[in-house]
């Protein structure tokens, strides 16, 4: 049909974050003593539920059989992710995934406008917009602060809302690339289309981790929620 709207999750879709917030959770389940890989996050995003990176890192650690306390996990997270003085934090090391162009451009398309659909706090959410020049590409940004995490639909009504098509959702694609993203987009009546990061599509290309089952296993996680690729 005639899509009017994009409704676009953050990390992985917009902001390349391999070597920041993925960084960030080896660094701090290191820093507890627990080897954790790219392919295992890769994995654990693909099974769904795991939309929060600080839970997401202690649930990581409790999987290897190291229970670690939430609190003590978030503070090393944010140390590593946010920086601290003199030490340049890893948010500093992500990049556009897409062009700024290419953004413009189909802001250009979308006569009912973007809104970011992220489980990032606020604030990083804003300072990766600022950085890259975006935020006046978005007229809605739905971040952590604002309701349950995906795969729950909230996110998407909200950002739905925020466009004025509560009556239309079908209008909109939710864009992203994580089973919760789609399952929350459908839930909200939206189309879903499922990208691969770009370290999963170069995984996929090179025939690699298929023994893992990462990238196959994410590509078809996408698809099963029902996203169009």
């Amino acid at each position: 049909g005639p899509y009017t709207a994009l409704l676009l999750d953050m990390d992985g879709v917009i902001a390349h974050v391999g070597s920041s917030y993925r960084a960030a959770i080896i660094k701090t389940a290191e820093h507890f003593k627990v080897a954790v890989s790219h392919d295992e996050i890769t994995v654990a995003k693909a099974a769904g539920g795991a939309n929060n990176d600080w839970i997401l890192t202690q649930r990581l650690c409790q999987m290897k059989g190291v229970e670690v306390e939430f609190e003590p996990v978030k503070a090393k997270f944010e140390e590593l992710y946010q920086g601290v003085p003199g030490v340049p934090g890893l948010c500093e090391l992500e990049t556009l995934i897409p062009s700024k162009g290419t953004l413009e451009e189909l802001a250009h398309r979308c006569p009912k406008g973007m809104a970011v659909v992220t489980g990032r706090p606020r604030s990083d959410c804003d300072k990766f917009l600022k950085v890259h020049g975006l935020d006046h590409l978005f007229q809605a940004c739905i971040c952590m602060e604002d309701g349950p995490p995906k795969p729950d639909p909230t996110p998407c009504l909200l950002a739905l809302k925020a466009l004025g098509m509560e009556g239309c959702p079908g209008e909109a694609i939710m864009v992203g690339d994580t089973p919760d993203d789609i399952v929350a987009g459908k839930r909200a009546g939206c189309a879903g289309v499922g990208v691969l990061t770009p370290e999963e599509h170069a995984r996929q290309v090179l025939g690699q981790g298929q023994g893992q089952g990462a990238p196959a296993g994410l590509a078809g996680s996408l698809a099963a929620c029902g996203a169009a690729a």
